[in-house]
């Protein structure tokens, strides 16, 4: 416990963000691309399924344990054997709420006071903190009203979007006044990333609009117009920062380009955490 309470009081110094877990979601409710999307918008989102692989409340318990100062949200229109989901988060909020942040979503299709009834429960009697948010099933409102909550609960903190380590093999070749130059991604996000480049790329002014780009992240190939917007100059590199920016010069990607870094984007930040839950949910069957 104590561990965990430092691990929290170091995250909130930072004010990085939080990791969002949506627990036993209905995809009617929250599509399989949600999650994806919302790393564009500086959220980083997992989902953890009820199934056969580990009992839920053990998930969440492991979760918690793994990542304190996590938002939680549980879908409680989905059924659960042997969970009730008020005496459940009641419970979990009272043991577990100063480490995680707990939230629920429920389906808007109730009666008027069904719905009452249900916010007052979770809001004065179980008082979670991370807000109750209906759904409707099939609804595209569903992106925005989850996203207002994730807001809410300051899920991006200081990040405008989430950043991944590439691979040694990652790389960005382009032209520039009739010279090829090639560098080695270190990081990136769906608006910028860092490289290091031959200190030679000093010659390119600040703000230069750079054609046509090619880049190899984590093995997606894709091209892109970029921008330099800072440099640092090294022994025998620079460490330049670019930002995307599309054919018109607004800043982001084209949507082919969008479309293959996103998904790759999303399995490099999601990959090893998603992998330590696995194995933690496996080991607890063997």
């Amino acid at each position: 416990m104590e561990d965990e309470k430092a691990q929290l009081s170091a995250i909130n110094q930072k004010n990085l963000g939080k990791k969002v877990f949506f627990i036993a979601t209905d995809t009617a409710f929250l599509p399989e691309a949600y999650p994806e999307a919302y790393l564009a918008h500086g959220y980083e989102c997992y989902t953890v399924h009820n199934d056969f692989s580990c009992p839920l409340a053990k998930k969440v318990e492991i979760l918690i344990t793994q990542f304190p100062g996590s938002l939680l949200f549980f879908d409680t229109s989905t059924q659960v054997d042997g969970l009730d989901w008020q005496r459940y988060i009641k419970q979990l909020q009272a043991e577990r709420g100063t480490v995680a942040t707990i939230g629920v979503f429920y389906d808007k299709q109730r009666s008027r006071e069904e719905k009452d009834e249900l916010k007052a429960f979770f809001t004065n009697v179980a008082r979670i903190k991370g807000g109750v948010v209906g759904l409707e099933k099939g609804s595209v409102k569903n992106f925005e009203r989850i996203e207002k909550a994730l807001k809410k609960n300051n899920a991006a903190g200081r990040r405008a979007a989430v950043r991944a380590v590439c691979d040694s093999e990652s790389a960005i070749a382009f032209a520039y006044q009739a010279q090829t130059y090639r560098g080695r991604i270190i990081d990136v996000s769906i608006s910028h990333f860092a490289c290091e480049i031959e200190d030679s790329a000093r010659t390119i002014p600040i703000y230069e609009k750079l054609r046509d780009a090619s880049f190899v992240i984590n093995g997606a190939h894709f091209s892109a117009d970029v921008t330099l917007i800072l440099r640092r100059s090294g022994a025998e590199n620079a460490l330049c920062i670019f930002m995307f920016i599309k054919k018109d010069g607004l800043p982001g990607l084209e949507n082919e380009a969008f479309s293959k870094l996103s998904p790759m984007l999303y399995r490099i930040v999601t990959g090893k955490d998603n992998a330590t839950l696995r194995a933690a949910f496996k080991n607890t069957n063997s």
